[in-house]
């Protein structure tokens, strides 16, 4: 389903599921066991055919073959019912203890008595500027939930105890009353799908009973089932005035918007800006975030991060609503929320805190190790190219590459405003780069200017393989612009691109049994290679050779398919192909299927094909 017949559908279910509440969720309830009675069905009759050929073997005769049958349908049944047994893995972050934050603990016991909702199994605080409700089924696809409360110290640090209480109402709401035990079920079997069609492609020929199933029943059960999700933000959005009252549930929706600017654009740059001078990072973030989260925007930065969330529309590209259409939903208008004085994770981690937030600290400088040290070298050696092309430059025109490094490590070391005029100067030399109207493209845009659009669209002319980065950075432009149908054009595009991308890349990552070749059209010198190669390996009695024939991306770097026959029927085909992958080279992109009556189905399969095009035998003993 094209993504603006989606976006009309879920338009069409949120009026529905307005109208009657009920029997949407009774339609979501049909369309889920529709997709269960499918996949039971075909399990169904695969018992069936397994019991009638254990009946018909009973009776001693055309064993071999009712053997040669009922394996593989063994593995298919068994792929169906491991995919149907959905396991999630628990959530991380450091656990809490009733006696480390003894105020949080009896907040969130209050609230479920208050609501009448499930326990709480585990309280996780993690770096993140987030809060959630994660549900771990213990049983699978028959639940038996363990209830996860996530709770980031950094949105902790950034909100008042009231908006904090908002929010984790909020998520409990998610946990509390019907509607959560049914959106579980519903997850699973978003969950089950997916499993379930992974696995059936990795199985290979097996997945033609579920594909054309799926390929239509997928889309339907997504965009029923979001407009479920996104009815349940509302319905926590309620719980939380309830609890909390309207105006704390605004306030924390506006708050923790504004203060994510503020992190992204402000905090976290800063931060890693020592990685330009520092080998190794000894800073403590998450004990300075408090102390800027805590401190007033300045005014003038609050209001415009505000329009610029509140010009952001409801889409389905997220199961959140836009912010202003939450706010519309509580009766509250948007506001600036005052400055904080104490904050929640002041309030409710309390003695904790500052053993807490050493424990953060010390993770996140462990994780970011590598990296930064990587960043610290980078610089370093920038540095060192940058002064040795900045004298060369005095002494005479640079060669063009040297240009591009030049304007490559200005912007590394002194940032890309300084760096712009030397990309125009590679690109007044050099149009119909790619890479050098790209640059020039996104350096505009980070500036404000829209005539960065016109290099981007030059830069994908130019290089369809820069579609998606450049029509992700033309829909954000456009986007923080409130003009977000132009960026959901854009946005569009880049799924569009990023689609064909990994079409692209699945084949090209393997031989299958549909596939077409063609002939090899390798010069006489490159098979005398081969056939060298070939000869050194003393078990190939015959070898074809044949090119893939790729739906996308011909032109490229070829795919060729090598069918070996071996003298030795009972070697096993799949370790030989390993050992060849390691000693055959010179051809490119090569994979190899060993062709002996007993071996593979999908090997022999393929190697048929590939001996049906003529002139691909290459090598005979």
């Amino acid at each position: 389903m094209e993504a603006k017949a989606f976006d009309q559908l879920v338009a069409r279910l949120e009026l529905f599921a307005q109208r009657a509440p009920v029997a949407y969720k009774i339609r979501v309830g049909l369309l889920a066991a529709l997709g269960y009675g499918y996949v039971f069905g075909v399990l169904a009759v695969l018992v069936a055919i397994l019991v009638l050929l254990g009946w018909f073997a009973s009776g001693g005769k055309h064993l071999f073959p009712v053997i040669k049958i009922a394996i593989p349908l063994l593995m298919l049944t068994w792929v169906i019912l491991r995919a149907l047994w959905v396991r999630l893995e628990e959530p991380e972050g450091r656990a809490l203890t009733p006696q480390e934050a003894p105020e949080l603990f009896a907040v969130i016991d209050d609230m479920r008595r208050r609501l009448r909702g499930p326990r709480v199994h585990g309280v996780l605080l993690t770096d993140e500027y987030n809060a959630a409700v994660v549900q771990t089924p213990r049983l699978g696809m028959f639940g038996w939930q363990k209830n996860h409360l996530i709770l980031g110290l950094p949105l902790m640090q950034a909100l008042s105890p009231e908006q904090f209480l908002a929010v984790l109402a909020h998520e409990y709401g998610h946990l509390a009353g019907a509607h959560s035990r049914f959106a579980s079920w519903i997850y699973r079997i978003r969950k089950s799908w997916h499993q379930l069609m992974d696995a059936l492609d990795r199985q290979g020929s097996s997945n033609f009973l579920f594909k054309k199933f799926f390929d239509w029943y997928s889309p339907f059960f997504a965009a029923y089932s979001f407009v479920l999700a996104r009815a349940n933000e509302y319905q926590a959005d309620q719980v939380s005035r309830e609890l909390v009252g309207s105006r704390h549930a605004a306030d924390a929706l506006i708050n923790s918007s504004i203060k994510s600017v503020l992190l992204r654009e402000q905090f976290w740059p800063k931060v890693y800006e020592h990685a330009e001078h520092e080998a190794a990072p000894s800073f403590a973030p998450f004990e300075k975030l408090a102390g800027s989260l805590t401190q007033p925007v300045a005014p003038e930065e609050a209001e415009e991060w505000l329009q610029a969330a509140l010009a952001c529309k409801t889409g389905s590209d997220d199961t959140h609503p836009s912010l202003s259409d939450r706010l519309r939903a509580l009766g509250e208008a948007p506001r600036v929320p005052e400055a904080i004085g104490e904050s929640a994770a002041q309030r409710y981690l309390a003695q904790s805190l500052s053993r807490l937030t050493s424990e953060l600290d010390q993770g996140w400088r462990e994780r970011v190790a590598d990296s930064w040290r990587e960043r610290f070298e980078h610089v370093q050696q920038g540095k060192t190219e940058l002064a040795q092309l900045q004298e060369k430059s005095t002494q005479g025109t640079l060669e063009l590459q040297q240009l591009w490094d030049l304007a490559y490590w200005t912007e590394e070391i002194h940032g890309g405003e300084a760096a712009l005029p030397r990309y125009q100067e590679v690109l007044s030399r050099a149009p119909d780069s790619p890479a050098t109207q790209f640059a020039v493209g996104r350096l505009l845009l980070t500036q404000g200017e829209e005539a960065g659009i016109a290099h981007l669209e030059k830069a994908m002319e130019l290089d369809p393989a820069r579609a998606v980065a450049a029509n992700e950075w033309i829909g954000d432009f456009l986007w923080q612009r409130g003009r977000e149908d132009e960026a959901r054009t854009c946005f569009t595009r880049a799924a569009a691109a990023r689609q064909l991308a990994a079409e692209a890349a699945q084949e090209r990552a393997s031989l299958t049994t549909a596939d077409k070749f063609m002939h090899h059209e390798l010069d006489e010198d490159t098979l005398a290679t081969l056939r060298e190669q070939l000869a050194l390996q003393p078990r190939i009695a015959k070898a074809w050779l044949a090119r893939k024939v790729l739906t996308h991306n011909p032109d490229e770097e070829p795919v060729f398919g090598l069918a070996v026959q071996t003298r030795f029927w009972h070697l096993s085909g799949r370790k030989y192909v390993s050992k060849l992958c390691q000693e055959l080279s010179g051809i490119g992109h090569t994979y190899i299927v060993v062709v002996n009556a007993f071996d593979d189905d999908a090997y022999r399969a393929i190697g048929k094909s590939i001996k049906k095009v003529k002139g691909t035998l290459i090598y005979r003993r």
